[in-house]
């Protein structure tokens, strides 16, 4: 899947369910290092408010472990 697809993907199944990183990697069939790529795109692209991912870091702070998108 190209990321222009991916990108339409994911912004249609966020809009209408709520699920962790994994699952929406799972349901697109994407490995998650992309998912989270894209994922972080889109908040720098305002196309997902900060407000609607729960980021859930490493104890240093560098890794992301967790991203739930509500």
């Amino acid at each position: 899947m190209k990321v222009p697809e991916l990108i339409d993907e994911i912004l249609l199944i966020l809009n209408e369910e709520e699920m962790t990183e994994r699952e929406l990697a799972e349901k697109l069939r994407v490995e998650r290092a992309m998912l989270r790529k894209v994922l972080e795109f889109l908040m720098e692209m305002d196309f997902v408010e900060r407000a609607n991912l729960k980021l859930k870091l490493s104890e240093s702070g560098r890794r992301l472990v967790r991203l739930d998108v509500y």
